[in-house]
Parts: C-alpha cells; sequence; structure tokens
C-alpha cells in the first residue's frame, strides 16, 4: 500500500482510540470510509490496510483496547490497560480499575 494511503488509515485509526465516547460513531466511519476508498478500487482487502496500519505497535495495542473496552472488559483508570492488553513488562489489577504499573506509579 502507498505511504499516503497507509498514512491516511493510521490517522483515522488513532482518531478513532483516542475520541470521547461521544465521538466514537463518527470516527468509525471515517476508518469504514476510508477502507471502502482504497477497496477494491484501489486493489486493497480490508485486511492489507488494517494489517498494514497497525504494523504500528502503539496503534495496534491502543486499539486492541479501545475495542475490548467498548465490549466491556476492564481497565486500567490511569493508563487504559485491558487483561489481554498490558501495560509494556506486563501488569495486573491491583484494584477493580487500577494496574500494579500504575499503582507503582
Amino acid at each position: 500500500m502507498g505511504n499516503e494511503a497507509l498514512a491516511e488509515v493510521t490517522e483515522a485509526l488513532h482518531e478513532y482510540i483516542d475520541c470521547s465516547s461521544a465521538d466514537v460513531s463518527a470516527a468509525a466511519t471515517n476508518v469504514a470510509k476510508l477502507l471502502s476508498e482504497l477497496m477494491p478500487e484501489k486493489g486493497y482487502t480490508a485486511e492489507q490496510v488494517i494489517g498494514d496500519a497497525l504494523m504500528d505497535e502503539d496503534c495496534f495495542l491502543h486499539l486492541g483496547r479501545r475495542i475490548e473496552i467498548e465490549n466491556g472488559a476492564r481497565s486500567c483508570r490511569v493508563c487504559g490497560c485491558t487483561y489481554r492488553f498490558a501495560c509494556p513488562g506486563g501488569c495486573s489489577f491491583v484494584e477493580e480499575d487500577l494496574c500494579s504499573q500504575c499503582a507503582l506509579g
């Protein structure tokens, strides 16, 4: 995929990840719009587009956390980590909404 297209999708994914819950529908619509523009007219599959964008490890981690939280997963009130998408180096929950890394400061 071209660098320009990849940058657009990565930016849209970051907007989706970082938006407030009130804006999530608009951000998700923007991601879907970009995907529909890149496929099939430009010959990319959804897997290629998302896969290339998620090569940005930070984007992958935060997108995973966002999806889990939207589906009711427990998350840290400080950093937003979840059980499946823990802090780098690992962590565990020491309170209902606080991970061990953040508890240590």
